[in-house]
């Protein structure tokens, strides 16, 4: 008698898009107050998020499984409160998007799933290097306004796109 194989279907490893809450998914970097004014009640709310980012997380959101917000979050009574409202106020249609609250003393990477295939999109260098040893991807949005935040969306897409 002869045994058939069977094949193994290989599990196809989730992927997840951890982004960045103030200076990429909104513009706290065009107010250059905001280190003082953040901490007036309401600012998280009302600052302005970047232009065509809902368009844009719902084009990636189609290669991956999920996209989670990874933001820090000061001492302040409200800023919870205002980043989910702003959340539902532009980037309602977005699937499968969550959000975390990471105490701003902490390091995002407490936060990372590393049994997933992870990319980080931040714009601080230093959440970069902390989370570079369990992201598989970790993309820097220039701080400086140095490099095209499109350009940054669209090579994020991109590489999701081309992943197993």
């Amino acid at each position: 008698k002869k045994k058939k194989k069977k094949k193994k279907k290989k599990k196809k490893k989730k992927k997840i898009l951890y982004i960045d809450m103030d200076g990429v998914i909104n513009l706290f970097e065009h107010d250059p107050d905001a280190r003082k004014n953040m901490w007036n009640s309401g600012y998280f709310y009302e600052i302005k998020p970047r232009e065509n980012i809902e368009s844009d997380l719902i084009e990636i959101s189609k290669y991956v499984d999920e996209i989670i917000i990874l933001t820090k979050r000061i001492e302040r009574v409200g800023v919870e409160e205002e980043k989910i409202k702003f959340v539902k106020r532009y980037l309602s249609r977005v699937n499968n998007l969550s959000i975390i609250f990471v105490p701003y003393s902490e390091s995002k990477s407490k936060y990372i799933d590393f049994n997933c295939f992870t990319i980080l999109l931040d714009d601080g260098i230093k959440n970069i290097y902390e989370c570079e040893t369990k992201c598989n991807i970790s993309i820097l949005f220039d701080e400086n306004g140095k490099c095209d935040y499109k350009n940054k969306v669209h090579q994020v897409r991109d590489i999701i796109i081309f992943l197993p």
